[in-house]
């Protein structure tokens, strides 16, 4: 059975709290688009810095879908699940991969290289490249975020301040020219910085 319905998980609702209703509508509308058709989402309005993080999303949700779906047909074919055994043989090292599985595991849907660093780091470092809006330098971003390990905690944190930032006036001034380079913006713990003093908080009418 074809699936019918969107990735819309919670966590987009702390992510994208400085989006007002008609932007964040959009956003949505524009995924369920992405969902059906495969047509890459293209906004204008701040919605727009949060359309690559969706699609990645929804990329992910319809390939776990895809190899369920595919390993439930094949069982059906079967007769259903396979039986357990009473003695398994011995279990391959967890940590050895064939060079195929290794490929398969860094490479996306969408044919796209996806972070080598394992889990949960590798996908953690996925989410903040996918909100993070200046792509320069992926692999000293990456490394950058090895060296810190961020916690699943202060992984939601340093998205929380990405969606902020994104939104103030001096990274959208110019084309985003004034936008640090990620690796740096890690480096110094950008995520703890403060709106621009003088003035206006972007996000204060959402709090």
């Amino acid at each position: 059975m074809a699936r019918n319905y969107a990735a819309l998980p919670w966590e987009y609702k702390r992510e994208m709290s400085a989006l007002n209703d008609a932007e964040f509508g959009r956003l949505c509308r524009a995924l369920l688009e992405y969902s059906e058709s495969g047509t890459p989402i293209a906004l204008c309005g701040n919605e727009r810095f949060f359309a690559e993080r969706v699609m990645m999303q929804e990329d992910r949700f319809k390939e776990s879908y895809t190899t369920k779906a595919e390993k439930n047909r094949e069982n059906g074919v079967k007769g259903g699940r396979p039986k357990k055994t009473e003695k398994n043989p011995k279990k391959p090292n967890l940590t050895q991969k064939t060079e195929t599985e290794t490929k398969t595991d860094t490479i996306s849907p969408n044919g796209e290289n996806k972070s080598p660093l394992s889990s949960p780091q590798g996908e953690r470092f996925d989410r903040f490249w996918a909100l993070y809006p200046n792509k320069t330098g992926k692999k000293k971003a990456r490394e950058s975020w090895e060296k810190l390990k961020p916690s699943e905690e202060l992984t939601e944190i340093i998205l929380d301040a990405v969606s902020k930032q994104k939104l103030w006036p001096k990274w959208q001034k110019d084309g985003g020219q004034y936008i640090p380079n990620p690796a740096t913006w890690l480096n110094q713990g950008r995520w703890e910085d403060e709106p621009p003093e003088g003035g206006e908080d972007p996000f204060a009418k959402f709090t």
